[in-house]
């Protein structure tokens, strides 16, 4: 009976070796996780700000050009005046500005400020860069 004992006695202690093992592994494991969980959601957004480097073209809207008015002469200047722009106010984009915030700020949809100043891609809008805020 002594050696059944013993020999059950040293089964439990292999198999209870191996739960801890087991478990020592899954802790180590939820670390690693969690260390690339709160790095992926850290504040840092350098990717984005490497993303936003890259060479946009800046879209320019398109401006219309008055028609020949009956009667006028081929090189002859029109008395029309010009047409002004969009109307509106003028912003200066910030840093860490958005469409959608500067929309939010002048209670003004987004896209529209985007189809006023004919911006096509978010990445287009550049610091330092005046805006149309269409009323």
């Amino acid at each position: 009976m002594d050696e059944f004992d013993e020999e059950n006695q040293k089964k439990r202690e292999k198999k209870a070796f191996y739960v801890g093992l087991a478990t020592i592994a899954g802790v180590v494991l939820i670390i690693i996780l969690t260390i690339f969980f709160i790095k992926g959601c850290s504040g840092d957004d350098q990717t984005l700000k490497e993303a936003q480097k890259d060479e946009v073209p800046e879209t320019t809207p398109a401006v219309a050009t008055p028609a020949a008015a009956e009667g006028s002469v081929a090189g002859e200047k029109s008395s029309a005046a010009p047409t002004p722009a969009a109307e509106g106010k003028t912003y200066t984009v910030e840093s860490g500005d958005t469409l959608y915030e500067i929309g939010k700020k002048f209670k003004v949809d987004w896209k529209k400020i985007a189809e006023a100043n004919g911006i096509d891609n978010a990445a287009a809008l550049k610091v330092g860069k005046e805006i149309i805020i269409p009323e």
